[in-house]
């Protein structure tokens, strides 16, 4: 796996500011949970497009916990960058039976919610809405499909977690923020590693065989990775391969 040096992120900042020149637009729009990942799509965008072009938004639900928002609130304040928060608890709750339902849907629910959010957000301030999903999250489809998985480009998605922390570090993101337990703060005392049953280290050095080594988790096992942890990572590889991609299209084979 490559480290994020500088060089190598200047170059990830100049590529963003081109695609994002590229659309013609000059704003971007971008949630702020309070987590690592956020926090560095949202010090990117400003070092691409200058800090008066990035529009962000904390969207609490009634299970986030309040230091997910104060986390947010000192991202936006270190970064200089315009900060509003709208909650969605009101517009979630309104969804019948919303209550009644398991901690997973209620998540996707408040998931879209804030994507639904954000791109109306985009058509107010003409800007492009942010990504903040990492690549060790992808591989896993530990997302939303259409929630937080929805964005006009994303800055992180070829970064694996490993290396989030390298280019947090080199920005100089709150050791706070850096430090913290990651969360999708979907439900009350969640973390990623927890729903996941390994730590991002672990599953990054797994991704970078399997992924960027391109070998079979049975090569894995064989190099020393955990037999169960391996069929555990590649299970979930394959069932959510999907949310990697654009959907489907059925083609009329037209001649």
């Amino acid at each position: 796996m490559v480290t994020i040096d500088s060089t190598r992120l200047d170059k990830i900042i100049a590529d963003f500011a081109m695609l994002i020149a590229d659309t013609g637009l000059k704003n971007a729009v971008i949630g702020l949970s309070g987590g690592i990942d956020s926090a560095l799509a949202c010090n990117l965008a400003i070092k691409a497009i200058g800090c008066e072009h990035v529009f962000t938004y904390n969207m609490p639900s009634a299970t986030s916990s309040q230091a997910s928002y104060e986390d947010s609130a000192l991202v936006a304040k270190h970064l200089g960058v315009a900060f509003e928060t709208i909650s969605i608890a009101g517009i979630a709750q309104a969804y019948p039976n919303f209550d009644l339902l398991s901690a997973h849907r209620k998540g996707n629910i408040c998931a879209r919610l804030r994507m639904l959010m954000l791109f109306d957000k985009a058509v107010e301030h003409d800007a492009l809405v942010i990504g903040t999903g990492n690549k060790s999250e992808a591989m896993l489809g530990y997302c939303t499909w259409y929630g937080d998985s929805a964005c006009s480009i994303n800055p992180l998605a070829d970064m694996y977690k490993s290396q989030v922390y390298q280019a947090a570090k080199l920005l100089g993101i709150p050791e706070k923020i850096i430090n913290k337990a990651p969360s999708a703060d979907l439900y009350v005392g969640q973390t990623d590693e927890e729903d996941f049953g390994y730590t991002y280290k672990e599953l990054d050095r797994l991704l970078d065989e399997l992924v960027e080594n391109g070998k079979s988790p049975e090569e894995a096992i064989n190099a020393g990775f955990d037999r169960a942890f391996v069929e555990s990572v590649a299970e979930r590889m394959n069932k959510y391969a999907f949310k990697r991609f654009l959907p489907k299209c059925i083609s009329i084979d037209q001649k």
